[in-house]
């Protein structure tokens, strides 16, 4: 069904970002192009450094230390595959390389006989991309083929929130859980061993998988750090990215499958109109949305800088938690006094983004950013920074605006979608044309599936 709803120019906009629009991009960036790149509005007096100092990507606080093994009633079902329909069109919805070459694999059947048991290795366990990423291939994978034993947790970081949202058992554990967990497992994914990396290698070494595989979630630092710890007893490396690829795996044995979208988490319940009236905001107010962690690497406090030099029909919608929260508190009813609204989500994202008329991705840094992506297929037009996904899949001005990690630069782009709504809806056309393409987590999993069958052969199919 599709609603019609009217823009900021008064003019009747279909809801719906499928349907066939009569502009054509030609006409809309001629549009585009009259938008003014400068706005006027107060410079921020504020130094967001100053007012706290993360030095750590995970937030310790409000976490659980729990000591035994989880077998939590999952929210989800591993064996339900509600999107194997589209398994026959994987290929033109993903990609998968290896090595440095960009041709996608051929898609095989299933030909182990069993299904390949896998365990997983983390620091943590909170709501975040790693965890997003392995709940989901975790539900879209076939059973038939990928068995997910268990993921370890080597820290106390664990939100007893996310437990039942992962669709496998979860045990908090150190030494004898890892070296467990490899001897159960035929492929044993390392997303980031943490603090502990240097100990998780000793303990591998004394009782290796018979697959290792790094799974390389960032392109910042900490990756590589975690990476030249671990280093000695992985095997092979799935980058998230083409970018992720190339800015931390040169020199390894690397593969590239993108992540992929969960839809469950997109679901709305109520009409637009609906939930932005229960978050505060008119029909008339532009509404700027940012979700994910509230960090230092993320940016958030940018789409608050960004939106006080707008005029104070645009209002922000930040989502997410994290160690910057109270800061993020702080500089919005400084800058934004009624005009913005901090909510957590808690993984239901779907009325959210529906009561967004722009997404920002404004980070630092970033391995695929599936947030933009979520945006994306929820129809709701994404400006981002040149990181992740952004890198990788946005062209500039056609299926999203790839900007400068500044407020200046996120501010422009925003005027631009505002007041140019033909521009704006192209942008959302596009936008949802390249999520149905490469962005569900169900192509992910027939990736992964192939990609692991093939290097469990390389190694000679065994165990």
């Amino acid at each position: 069904m599709t609603r019609k709803t009217n823009d900021q120019d008064g003019h009747e906009e279909s809801s719906n970002p499928t349907q066939p629009k009569s502009n054509s991009i030609d006409d809309v960036a001629e549009e585009a192009t009259q938008a003014t790149d400068h706005v006027d509005a107060p410079r921020s007096m504020y130094s967001p450094r100053s007012m706290y100092s993360p030095r750590s990507m995970y937030s310790p606080r409000s976490m659980y230390s729990p000591r035994s093994m989880y077998s939590p009633r999952s929210m989800y079902s591993p064996r339900t595959n509600e999107y194997s329909a589209q398994a026959s069109s994987v290929s033109r919805s993903s990609l998968l390389t290896s090595g440095t070459t960009q041709d996608p694999v051929s898609f095989l059947e299933w030909s182990i006989g069993r299904p390949l048991r896998i365990a997983h290795l983390n620091a943590a366990l909170i709501p975040a991309g790693i965890e997003y990423w392995l709940a989901s291939l975790a539900r879209y994978a076939d059973p038939e083929r990928l068995q997910f034993l268990r993921s370890v947790i080597v820290t106390d970081w664990v939100d007893p929130r996310q437990v039942s949202r992962m669709g496998m058992p979860i045990e908090v554990g150190g030494r004898e859980s890892v070296m467990q967990a490899a001897r159960d497992c035929d492929i044993l994914f390392v997303s980031d061993p943490g603090p502990v990396s240097h100990d998780v290698c000793r303990w591998l070494q004394e009782s290796p998988p018979p697959i290792s595989i790094f799974i390389a979630h960032g392109d910042a630092e900490y990756t590589r750090d975690r990476l030249s710890k671990i280093g000695p007893v992985i095997d092979h490396i799935i980058a998230v990215t083409e970018h992720v690829r190339r800015e931390v795996c040169d020199g390894w044995p690397v593969s590239v499958v993108l992540n992929g979208v969960d839809p469950h988490r997109l679901v709305k319940t109520r009409p637009r109109s609906v939930s932005r009236d229960a978050l505060g905001f008119s029909q008339d107010d532009f509404v700027v949305g940012f979700v994910g962690r509230l960090s230092e690497e993320k940016n958030p406090q940018l789409v608050i800088d960004a939106v006080a030099r707008l005029p104070r029909h645009c209002k922000a919608l930040l989502v997410g938690y994290g160690v910057m929260r109270d800061f993020i508190l702080e500089h919005g009813m400084k800058l934004l006094p009624g005009r913005f609204v901090l909510a957590e989500g808690d993984g239901d994202l779907g009325d959210l983004y529906s009561a967004m008329d722009a997404f920002v991705m404004p980070s630092r840094f970033e391995g695929y950013g599936l947030v933009a992506m979520e945006a994306m297929m929820a129809g709701v037009p994404v400006v981002g920074t040149p990181y992740g996904m952004v890198s990788d899949l946005i062209v500039d001005g056609v299926n999203g605006m790839v900007v400068d990690p500044n407020a200046e630069s996120i501010a422009a782009a925003i005027e631009k979608l505002q007041r140019f709504p033909r521009f704006r809806r192209a942008m959302i056309e596009a936008g949802h044309e390249l999520a149905e393409r490469v962005g569900y987590a169900s192509d992910m999993a027939r990736n992964y599936e192939q990609l692991l069958q093939k290097l469990w052969f390389d190694r000679g199919g065994t165990r």
